[in-house]
């Protein structure tokens, strides 16, 4: 969702079509939707940062019964978050601005796709530097997903 909303909140923003008082309307909720979105993953980041190690540690039973699936796969260390999903997010926000605004300033296509295949060296280069997941396997696949990225991002040029 953070995908869409990204790209959405940035198209809207780049056309600037700002003549009528419904798109005035519809470019502020786009400019404030962006805004809050990137907040709201900030926000996130910070509570998680400093309630992680409690709720790692079952002092919110509620809580770890619905969500704890999301780390159980994931290495954590005391009193920091998992920065794996940080990174999820922050790199869907990175290609929605590879979609977006290379096509304000009339860049050639080639450079948005230079731009992917960098973003996916970057993250093959973590994940194989961190290997964030327990078992030896859950790295593996993850590698192989981005390994995969790149080569699909890397056809696509030729």
């Amino acid at each position: 969702m953070s995908l869409e909303i990204g790209v959405c909140s940035m198209m809207e923003i780049a056309m600037r079509q700002v003549n009528e008082p419904k798109e005035k309307i519809s470019f502020f909720i786009s400019f404030f939707s962006l805004i809050g979105s990137c907040f709201l993953v900030s926000y996130t980041y910070d509570l998680l940062h400093k309630k992680f190690y409690k709720i790692k540690h079952e002092e919110y039973p509620r809580f770890n019964m619905y969500w704890s699936e999301l780390w159980s796969d994931l290495k954590l260390v005391k009193n920091r978050p998992p920065v794996f999903y940080l990174i999820f997010v922050i790199r869907r926000f990175v290609y929605s601005a590879i979609i977006v605004v290379p096509c304000l300033f009339e860049i050639p296509p080639i450079f948005q796709m230079m731009m992917v295949i960098v973003l996916n060296l970057i993250m093959t280069a973590w994940l194989m530097d961190k290997k964030p997941f327990i078992t030896p396997k859950l790295n593996y696949v993850e590698q192989f997903n981005e390994f995969m990225n790149l080569s699909i991002s890397l056809m696509l040029i030729v």
